[in-house]
């Protein structure tokens, strides 16, 4: 699939709201085991450190550091996705639709390109609904792709999709981001990126 190009620097937000986010859940753990620690020592003394082993308290260090890898592996995978402006990495391409307010709709196209021997029978493609780095969230449902099935893409050849997004009347304003997969490469979604406007004051 091919698009436009890269995400503008301030969707690098999100990336600091996942850094945040898996910091505090790998801290939890750390700080419940600190708690388990200093009752067996209050209980036993300095010297008792066999009850540390039980209730699984030595499993919730080694859940605190898989904690910790988890959403490391995360932050690297948003920050491939969510690149700054003027980067450019085609395993993620990107489609940025035209800016739009609440209750408006707003849509653009990208291509699929079959480039091997052979016709591909059977393209499915499906889009996600969008969400925004303070957790607002449009739907699947206010989002199309058209069309949603390609019956044979003979070889050497490209077909056009055009997606759109019908935004919400209630829908607050900010800078959203979904995927577009398909099943001929279930590995490499495409990212969508819509800004959406606080709408304009009306005249007197």
């Amino acid at each position: 699939m091919t698009a436009g190009p890269g995400l503008a620097a301030g969707a690098w937000d999100l990336v600091g709201e996942v850094q945040r986010f898996g910091l505090f859940s790998a801290a939890a753990v750390v700080d419940r085991y600190a708690e388990i620690v200093d009752r067996a020592i209050s209980r036993h003394g300095p010297a008792a450190s066999a009850p540390l082993d039980d209730a699984g308290s030595g499993r919730m260090v080694d859940t605190a550091v898989a904690m910790a890898g988890a959403w490391s592996r995360l932050v690297d995978a948003t920050s491939t996705l969510l690149r700054s402006e003027g980067a450019h990495d085609e395993a993620t391409p990107t489609l940025v639709l035209p800016a739009t307010e609440p209750g408006s709709g707003t849509g653009a196209s990208f291509w699929i390109h079959n480039t091997t021997s052979s016709a591909a029978p059977g393209i499915g493609l499906t889009v996600s609904g969008l969400v925004a780095s303070d957790g607002h969230r449009i739907g699947a449902d206010a989002l199309s792709v058209v069309p949603d099935r390609v019956g044979l893409l003979a070889a050497g050849t490209s077909q056009e999709v055009r997606v759109r997004v019908v935004v919400p009347a209630a829908q607050p304003a900010g800078c959203y981001f979904g995927l577009v997969m398909t099943s001929a490469a279930p590995a490499e979604p495409m990212v969508l990126r819509l800004a959406v406007r606080a709408p304009r004051e009306s005249g007197p």
